[in-house]
């Protein structure tokens, strides 16, 4: 039995509360993306890196902040190893799930 590379088939997809990455903006408004740097990202990146696949979860903006993320991570994240989905959230869902039902 061989094991599965970046390029086979057996791609690995995450969802979580949050991507694994640090969204800020410049001083000319433009996003940057930096790599997160908590437990579950350190415990995964380097997985689905290696296996190729896609991290689903919110960007840690809301949607009315955000404009068009998927083209900042696309440009970004090309070095990852695997591609990032956003699920976004307007401001009025974030404070209603973050700020009230799961606290």
């Amino acid at each position: 039995m061989t094991t599965p590379g970046p390029g086979d088939s057996h791609r690995l997809i995450i969802v979580s509360n949050r991507l694994p990455i640090v969204l800020t903006k410049s001083a000319e408004g433009k996003w940057q993306v930096k790599p997160g740097t908590g437990g579950l990202v350190t415990a995964l990146a380097p997985v689905l890196k290696n296996r190729g696949g896609m991290w689903i979860g919110w960007p840690g903006v809301a949607s009315e902040e955000g404009g068009d993320l998927d083209k900042v991570f696309t440009a970004e994240t090309k070095n990852f190893g695997y591609q990032l989905k956003a699920v976004n959230l307007t401001k009025e869902e974030r404070e209603r799930y973050y700020e009230g039902f799961s606290n």
